[in-house]
């Protein structure tokens, strides 16, 4: 078996337990060849007799037993074998599996009730649309589901992925029936299910089984391993259970050793199911039995890895010849003389070991002997050159080593000089010494140990219309709670109400905001500080542009105890006692789509740029618990942790609306009220004071309202996005591809006419675990799908327009290069570019579209249009000097420069 990629793995497991339960069979696949049916596991053995019965004169063979005259025929075993096999208690599926036997669960309930759902079937829909291999798998799953929605309406699927020891399979899938007796009935159709996609599971799984050898049969033990499944897959039926794996497994090993607790009995697994129990998918994963089950996996790959080591190859099974060689031989080679470098690692002695001959069996050892000089070759011939060592260096090899050690130590001690001038002359003053330090402190922030958590679970459902996502993340028992387990020292603080709302503007595309706790952040980030004394070094860059060290070489760095004190002491205020208090818990971030992703404006020549007064950007809002000692401590804390260069000075304070603006360097705030809000320009600031003191903010705004309004009064964190992420979406897809007359992607993109919605987000401290929430609309979700197959059924046109595009940016960038970095003083032709080397020699001609250039002076102008309008593209594009490059659809014909920027 082949070793199997070990990422990503919840979600190819995921899926391979819907491909196993629910994929559709094909009406006209043929039914499989009937087999006998099997004994049950308790029934003597019998074999079926195909031949005439034997005279009873015929003697048995030495190794047979004799049968005793009472031993039922098969038949009768069958018959006894099934009272036997309905007595098997129906257990549910909790109760077949360990607790501890598995790192990771899925689990879909009421898979019938699921598939009937009308967005589920506009969205598979949508899929056959574009049809194909790469969907076929998925609309075949949803087919079958659908056409045995009725047996399926109580049915639960189960996968168990991650096994945690040995004789357990690698992934085991369950469908739970509601009786033994649906179960039974079912049953043929699971087989044949399961029969058609295990090379699907086997691809999506890595464990296909490979196939023998060419020539090669397989063993009897391995047909007899695989029974009647003889396909690398395995199925059994347990009462009310299907259960199917890819090799095989006892309903005993499933549910452990005597004694061993059930997931039915998992205090942590039930607790977190039931805290999920309303959605329709389900995933557990214990993080310490998934870490157990991957080091499993870990172990069993390699030991597949040195199995197959250890087998043979061909190539060292070939016997080496064994050479008599003459006394009086000579040592030439007629084979091409090798590399200086192969040659330097060649010995200067060689001795050729003894090997039998395979005629004669005579052995011969060559007699050790210094490689012979090229003018010591007789006859022309040629020799291996001498080869220095350390007892006989050559005389070039000696001057090489000599030469070296002479000027080694002058250069390093040249460049020793030129650091120490240059860290002479750059050396930082005292503040800006105590602020590096205090920089390599606060890098901290991010480091530490990640929290793991005990146990994490997912939900998934469909809930008035959106896609409900929830994920449990179990706290930690030290009562230390961090939304990001992975960044240990952002420690959330008390639920807040996302009150930041009500100062963001309305026009936010995107808003988070959360609680965290400054004197624990504070605490951890020193503690993890102390611990990494490294981290604390104050780096300075020095003339050459180099970090290096900026205290005196051999001076001892400050801790990072001792870094905060002489902050402190330079600056006048105390963290923990003076900033911290002063704080609020409730940090956000608020942004347009624009400020965040780019917006692509490009300035044309004589064309001036209007100054506004005030425009939409990125903002940052703190909560303040004392806005006067604020106001007094901002200008010094900003300059003690970098935001503003030391020195700087502060513009004077802009009043606007009744707030004050003050501003330095890359750094503009202003209190309002009870909340601080920090911008890198001042025009963001006024921005924001001007939406609050209109009452045109982020809280007034109905996309917001009736995105949040399922949330929480109080929670530790909350994400909003607006439907403009929607309405971009629709627009960018619509003008790449709205001129397509491929009658499948038009009737795509009429499908994507539909309101705008906006997405949230949330998180809420339960107790025992963190509760993660996002609810997405559908609406967004059908959306991205629909541009993601537009793109696809459009990607000959869109793969053209995009590689034209570069095609001009090269161009651009070549005329720049010619005008100004060669010192030509004038743009060129295209002929010139290639000429010069710019561009190579028709570098346009694989394009599917035509390039022209026409360069005179300071001007140069660039078109590029479609050879085959609406196969090879169909947007015409152009660009000069300016470097935006311009498109739009002419129906073949040319750009010009008053068409719209490209994106």
């Amino acid at each position: 078996m082949k070793p199997r990629k070990t990422s990503p793995r919840l979600t190819p497991l995921l899926l391979a337990a819907l491909l196993l339960s629910f994929a559709h069979a094909p009406a006209a696949q043929r039914r499989r060849r009937s087999t006998p049916p099997r004994p049950a596991a308790n029934a003597p053995q019998t074999q079926t007799q195909t031949a005439p019965t034997p005279t009873p004169q015929a003697q048995p063979t030495p190794t047979s037993q004799p049968q005793p005259t009472n031993a039922p025929t098969p038949a009768r075993a069958d018959a006894q074998a099934q009272p036997a096999r309905n007595a098997e208690p129906e257990r549910s599926i909790e109760e077949m599996f360990s607790a501890d036997g598995y790192g990771a669960y899925a689990e879909v309930r009421n898979v019938g009730t699921l598939v009937r759902a009308e967005e589920l079937k506009s969205a598979v829909g949508t899929l056959g649309l574009v049809g194909g291999e790469e969907t076929k798998p998925l609309t075949d799953l949803f087919n079958f589901a659908s056409e045995n929605a009725e047996a399926l309406a109580e049915a639960r699927a189960f996968v168990a992925a991650l096994p945690t020891r040995a004789g357990l399979p690698l992934a085991i899938v369950a469908l739970e029936l509601p009786s033994a007796e649906s179960a039974a009935a079912f049953e043929p159709k699971f087989r044949r299910v399961v029969g058609e996609q295990a090379e699907v599971f086997g691809n999506m799984m890595g464990t296909r089984p490979e196939p023998a050898p060419a020539g090669q049969k397989p063993t009897a033990r391995d047909a007899s391993g695989q029974g009647a499944d003889a396909q690398g897959y395995f199925v059994k039926r347990a009462g009310r259970l299907l259960l199917a794996a890819e090799s095989p497994f006892t309903l005993k090993k499933l549910r452990g050793e005597e004694g061993t607790s059930t997931l039915a009995e998992s205090v942590r697994f039930q607790s977190a199911r039931s805290r999920l129990g309303s959605d329709s998918i389900f995933v557990y994963v214990d993080t310490t039995l998934a870490q157990q089950g991957y080091a499993v996996e870990q172990q069993k790959e390699q030991e597949a890895r040195a199995a197959r080591d250890r087998q043979p190859s061909e190539q060292a099974m070939v016997v080496a010849r064994t050479v008599e060689i003459p006394p009086d031989a000579k040592l030439t080679s007629s084979a091409p003389p090798t590399s200086n470098a192969t040659q330097a690692a060649t010995p200067a002695t060689t001795s050729t070991p003894a090997t039998s001959a395979p005629a004669t069996g005579v052995q011969a050892t060559t007699p050790a002997m210094p490689a012979p000089s090229p003018s010591a070759s007789p006859q022309g011939e040629t020799s291996a050159p001498p080869v220095p060592t350390p007892e006989h260096p050559t005389e070039e090899s000696a001057a090489r080593e000599a030469t070296t050690s002479v000027v080694a130590p002058v250069v390093v001690e040249a460049r020793e000089v030129a650091r120490a001038d240059a860290s002479t002359a750059t050396k930082p003053s005292e503040e800006q010494l105590a602020v590096r330090h205090m920089e390599g402190v606060l890098r901290n922030l991010f480091e530490g140990a990640p929290r793991i958590p005990g146990a994490v679970a997912l939900g998934v459902s469909l809930d008035g219309g959106a896609l409900k996502v929830r994920l449990g993340v179990e706290n930690t028992p030290d009562g230390i709670v961090s939304i990001i387990p992975f960044l240990p020292n952002v420690i959330s603080g008390p639920p807040v109400t996302a009150a930041a709302a009500e100062v963001a503007p309305a026009d936010a595309d995107i808003f988070v905001t959360t609680s965290l706790d400054w004197t624990q952040i504070y605490t951890a980030t020193l503690g993890t500080a102390s611990l990494n004394p490294e981290y604390t070094r104050a780096m300075w860059e020095d003339a050459e542009g180099a970090d290096t060290a900026g205290a005196k070489a051999g001076a001892k760095e400050p801790t990072a105890d001792e870094t905060v004190a002489a902050v402190e002491k330079l600056f006048g205020f105390k963290f923990k006692e003076d900033l911290l208090p002063a704080l609020g818990n409730e940090v956000a971030i608020s942004a347009p789509f624009d400020s965040v992703f780019g917006s692509y404006k490009v300035k044309r020549p004589g064309e001036k740029e209007e100054e506004k007064d005030s425009e939409p950007g990125i903002i940052f809002i703190v909560s303040l618990n004392n806005p006067d000692k604020i106001r007094e401590l901002l200008p010094r804390v900003f300059t003690a942790l970098n935001f503003v260069s030391t020195g700087a000075a502060f513009a004077p304070p802009e009043k606007r609306e009744g707030f004050e603006i003050r501003a330095a360097g890359g750094v503009a705030y202003a209190v309002m009220d009870n909340f601080l809000v920090v911008s890198e320009n001042a025009r963001v600031v006024r921005h924001c004071i001007d939406a609050y003191a209109a009452r045109r903010t982020l809280a007034a705004a109905d996309s917001y309202r009736n995105s949040t309004q399922w949330q929480a009064q109080q929670k530790l964190a909350q994400a909003y996005v607006s439907e403009a992420l929607m309405r971009n979406a629709v627009e960018s897809t619509k003008k790449i591809s709205g001129g397509s007359a491929d009658p499948i992607v038009r009737g795509l993109l009429a499908q994507l006419d539909v309101p705008p919605e906006a997405a949230s987000y949330e998180v809420t401290n339960e107790g025992d675990m963190l509760v993660h929430e996002l609810r997405v609309p559908l609406s967004l979700i059908k959306v991205y799908a629909l541009s993601a197959l537009i793109s696809v059924k459009d990607a000959p046109v869109i793969r053209g327009e995009t590689s034209t595009v570069y095609t001009l940016n090269r161009i651009v960038y070549a005329e720049h290069e010619f005008k100004a970095e060669r010192k030509k003083g004038r743009y060129a032709s295209l002929e010139e570019l290639v000429a010069e080397g710019l561009l190579e020699k028709n570098f346009a001609d694989r394009q599917g579209y035509k390039v022209l250039l026409d360069a005179a002076g300071d001007k140069f102008e660039a078109t590029a249009t479609p050879k085959s309008y609406g196969k090879t593209g169909r947007r015409s594009f152009f660009v000069d000097e300016t470097g935006a490059v311009r498109g739009a659809d002419h129906g073949g014909q040319p750009a010009t420069a008053d068409d719209p920027p490209v994106d």
